[in-house]
């Protein structure tokens, strides 16, 4: 099976934690940026029309790219590429960029799984790491997200945070679990343990 990675760098800001190549302050150069992708793309795909079981979006922060943009890459991974009918096209999404419109625009483009950065559903934890959502934006989110009609979701929640000890990660946990029972969207969750990388 063939898959496919699309990594969109740019983000509203980057956190101290973050060891991706993904930028903030630079979505000028976002059009450029995707001219370059889709040119890659062209050269490197050549009259095999291959079949895509799944493509994914990660960064960097996705969920931010355009609408226009979006619909680019898509257009021109349809001229290269089979798609599946069960295929699985995952985009990576912060709480706060996902609004009504932007999820709209999602669902058009056919993005049929979200994978949301909550990290914590602690306040202070999130201060803590620089995150530029809050908890009650982060179920809003989910909601939001589920009313649009997502039924695949996926929850990242971090341990080994500053200010974190095991009663406040089973906090987030219990809240993730209890949002589960409340959301049939959310399909899967992922836990990462904080790196300090070099520098």
């Amino acid at each position: 099976m063939l898959s496919a990675y699309i990594h969109l760098p740019f983000c509203t800001h980057k956190c101290p934690f973050c060891d991706f190549a993904a930028f903030a302050g630079l979505s000028r150069l976002e059009d450029k940026y995707v001219d370059v992708l889709i040119d890659e793309i062209n050269f490197k795909v050549k009259n095999i029309k291959p079949s895509l079981h799944t493509v994914s979006f990660g960064g960097g922060t996705p969920s931010l790219t355009s609408f226009d943009n979006l619909n680019k890459i898509m257009g021109v991974l349809h001229t290269k590429f089979n798609f599946t009918s069960d295929m699985e096209i995952s985009l990576e999404a912060t709480p706060h960029s996902l609004t009504r419109e932007k999820l709209s625009q999602l669902k058009q483009l056919g993005i049929n799984r979200l994978s949301i950065g909550v990290q914590s559903f602690n306040d202070d934890e999130l201060k803590a790491i620089n995150r530029d959502h809050t908890s009650l934006q982060a179920v809003e989110a989910i909601d939001l997200a589920s009313q649009s009609g997502f039924t695949n979701i996926n929850i990242d929640l971090m341990y080994g945070l500053p200010t974190q000890d095991l009663k406040s990660f089973k906090r987030s946990f219990d809240k993730l679990m209890n949002l589960s029972m409340q959301y049939d969207a959310i399909r899967h969750f992922s836990l990462y343990g904080l790196t300090l990388e070099g520098n």
